[in-house]
């Protein structure tokens, strides 16, 4: 290995970045190995809940070795490997002074590059529209000091990757229109969202019409994130814990394309409509990466007159249509054409420099599809359809196999057949996987 170029040695070690107790050995392997390994060993300092975590990330601040830092992850709970954990310890409740100072010293990491910012997924907005008391350890008065604590500290050096795991789909004004986070947002070139939610476990189906949920995916997210940075993104991540893009509706035709965007991944983003795809296409000349963890083509929705008014305004009411079914005025009934073929087909022949592109189901059971969203793993089964049906427990989205009813009126019914098996969405998937190989190839 000590024949290797310093930059081929660099990569090998570089496989060793999540093993701490191998780079220490490295380091005392050989003088030429030393400063590799020590790079790579403190690229990235963590800072969890604890006051011994702090005090870590202080001496390391402190001493020459700062300079070598170009990420920080900080964790707002005490446990980052169990960010919901139900216990009744409440250290998590209130900032840590040891932790709210140890956050302050960042701007001392003239070198750093990337924030990750990992909250707990429980949340709830201050004047929520749950009929049950949510008691959650992160408030948004908690999330909202963080916040601010960390944009004081990072507004001071050149940012240019953020990532935030569990961003609460409330927004406080008081956060998201300061100075301090509009200067660490406009130096921003790579961002990576996952939005988290309210949930009410007495009664999920109501999840679906919080405010907050509309607010903040089909208002804030394109007005704080997306718009402000549309000359500058290279690199772009969007997540949702729970299905996103028709309900909540996030209009992406008031998104103008990314002229420097090269990667982009979307989590639970659902697809009903050519212009959500027609987006995606609208970076053609620069995309260069491309993944899609959970995104389902929704073929039939059941609806009521809000929702439906917002994903399809121009459809008409099902009573309408069929009033031999009922005469239900806010009853709305949609099916829809597009399927996976047409997508991929396009992305084949649209995306001239495509190199990778997945499509599958990362692991959200254990909350680690955002954290490991670049190696998701391409799979047959994500090529993957569901329909909506507005008001259904737990859950609106659901599966299906060759048949669905949707129930209007009471118990009357209105029945959906669907040939599950996509053999054309297969053979697009295998035709786009091998355009973008050869591609890579090309250019490797």
């Amino acid at each position: 290995m000590l024949q290797l170029p310093v930059e081929l040695r660099r990569q090998c070690l570089d496989y060793l970045k999540d093993d701490t107790k191998a780079l220490r050995a490295v380091r005392l392997a050989h003088s030429q190995l030393r400063s590799l390994a020590t790079e790579i060993l403190f690229r990235t300092a963590t800072l969890n809940h604890t006051d011994e975590s702090a005090e870590k990330l202080t001496c390391l601040v402190q001493s020459p070795l700062h300079s070598m830092v170009r990420c920080v992850v900080i964790n707002t709970s005490t446990n980052p490997k169990i960010m919901d954990e139900d216990d009744e310890d409440d250290d998590d409740a209130n900032i840590l002074k040891s932790f709210g100072k140890a956050i302050a010293i960042v701007c001392i990491l003239e070198n750093l590059e990337e924030v990750v910012l990992n909250f707990e997924r429980e949340c709830t907005a201050p004047e929520s529209d749950s009929c049950w008391d949510n008691d959650v350890k992160q408030d948004a008065d908690f999330r909202n000091e963080v916040w601010g604590l960390l944009l004081t500290a990072v507004r001071q050096v050149e940012v240019k990757s953020l990532v935030i795991n569990n961003l609460q789909d409330y927004m406080d004004k008081a956060v998201f229109e300061s100075e301090d986070f509009k200067a660490v947002r406009d130096r921003v070139t790579q961002l990576h969202l996952r939005i988290t939610t309210e949930s009410e476990e007495a009664s999920p189906a109501s999840d679906i019409d919080f405010p907050a949920l509309h607010e903040g995916f089909g208002r804030d997210l394109p007005n704080i994130w997306l718009r402000p940075l549309t000359n500058q993104l290279t690199h772009l991540t969007l997540y949702g814990n729970d299905y996103w893009g028709l309900w909540p509706f996030v209009d992406l035709r008031k998104v103008p394309p990314f002229p420097c965007l090269k990667s982009l991944s979307l989590g639970n983003f659902t697809i009903a409509h050519d212009w959500q795809i027609d987006w995606i296409l609208a970076h053609a000349s620069t995309l260069q990466e491309l993944l899609l963890d959970d995104c389902p083509i929704i073929v039939a929705l059941s609806f009521e007159q809000d929702a439906a008014h917002t994903i399809f305004p121009d459809l008409p009411p099902l009573k309408d249509v069929s009033p031999h079914i009922t005469n239900d005025p806010e009853s709305y009934f949609k099916i829809v054409d597009l399927r996976w073929h047409h997508v991929l087909d396009r992305f084949c022949a649209h995306l001239p420099k495509l190199q990778h592109f997945a499509i599958g189901s990362g692991d959200w059971n254990t909350e680690r599809a955002f954290e490991e969203r670049y190696e998701l793993i391409t799979k047959s089964s994500g090529l993957d359809y569901l329909v909506f049906d507005y008001g259904t427990g737990p859950s609106s989205w659901q599966g299906l196999n060759d048949e669905w009813s949707f129930y209007v009126g009471g118990t009357e019914h209105y029945e959906f057949k669907f040939l599950r098996y996509d053999e054309e969405g297969e053979r697009a998937l295998a035709n786009l996987l091998e355009a973008v190989k050869v591609r890579a190839i090309a250019r490797a």
